[in-house]
């Protein structure tokens, strides 16, 4: 099984307190939960993790996900879980999804136990080329590839 990297280029910085990337990101989440109901999402900060976990409780009742931070909770694994890169542990975290929804500019360990991953081309110039060094290193590894405007997604 070849994994299905889907870039998607997006109008504002990678940064979960600007409003249109976090509409975005929970839209894309929303869309992926209703097809796979088990999404694992990996941010690159606690912040961020905190940040995205907070917009996902705040949408309408009727577009509820059940998500939680890696080990929150429970113990139990949701259908939606966030995980944050901590001190090399992350493969620890990584558990055996539908697909990745990498919210960080590094490419996730274990990224090819995916089926599909969905990463972000940021506006300013640092994350583009951080995102292009992704989209290089998946093309070496022989993921397939596809390129999409947020636009295109709505």
């Amino acid at each position: 099984m070849t994994t299905h990297v889907i870039f998607h280029e997006l109008e504002t910085a990678l940064d979960f307190e600007v409003n249109i990337f976090t509409s975005f990101a929970c839209e894309l989440i929303a869309k992926q939960f209703d097809s796979t109901k088990n999404i694992s999402v990996f941010c690159a900060n606690l912040k961020d993790a905190e940040a995205l976990d907070e917009k996902l409780w705040q949408l309408p009742v009727e577009k509820f996900i059940p998500h939680n931070l890696f080990n929150e909770g429970d113990g139990k694994a949701s259908p939606v879980e966030i995980i944050v890169f901590k001190d090399g542990e992350i493969s620890k975290q990584i558990r055996n999804k539908a697909c990745l929804v990498n919210f960080s500019e590094e490419i996730a360990p274990n990224a090819s136990m995916f089926p599909v991953i969905y990463e972000f081309v940021p506006s300013d110039d640092t994350s583009k080329a951080n995102a292009r060094l992704r989209y290089s290193e998946y093309k070496r590894a022989g993921f397939a590839l596809s390129f999409l405007k947020t636009s295109d997604v709505a």
